[in-house]
Parts: C-alpha cells; sequence; structure tokens
C-alpha cells in the first residue's frame, strides 16, 4: 500500500515534521536505548495481534467484535458524553 501526501498535506509537513521529532524526543528522553526497542517491539507485536484479529472478522464463530468494530463503537459512545 502506498499512501501520498495531498499538496495540502505536503504544505504541512514542513510544520509538523519537526514537532513529531521534538514530541518524540521528549517523550523518550530517560529511556535507555534498550528500552525504547523493547518498547517498539512489544508495540509492533500489537499491531500484528490486532492486525490478525481483524483479518479473522467475518468468521462466523466469532464471540467479540472486531478491534475495529470494538473501537468505533467506544468512540461514539465517549464522542456521545
Amino acid at each position: 500500500m502506498y499512501v501520498f501526501l495531498t499538496e495540502q498535506g505536503r504544505n504541512l509537513q514542513g510544520k509538523l515534521e519537526p514537532l513529531a521529532i521534538e514530541v518524540n524526543a521528549l517523550s523518550m528522553q530517560s529511556s535507555s536505548d534498550e528500552d525504547i526497542q523493547t518498547t517498539r517491539k512489544v508495540l509492533l507485536r500489537i499491531i500484528e495481534n490486532l492486525a490478525a484479529d481483524e483479518a479473522q472478522n467475518g468468521l462466523a464463530e466469532r464471540k467479540m467484535l472486531s478491534t475495529r468494530k470494538l473501537g468505533g463503537l467506544v468512540s461514539r459512545s465517549t464522542a456521545a458524553k
């Protein structure tokens, strides 16, 4: 899958990219390189698990909503409050 920025997105890139770099540096400032690598590895595993769950969405024996549908319900529920 390829994602391309629109003209508006390209115009914002110069402003937002430095902010993202700053936030990333700030969020990791007291963490060791080893901790950062472990965290990234765990987060990637979580993403893989959620993607696998999403891929099984159409199974009839499914007992629980997909993470995407569940997230949508939570979002709508909190937005209504």
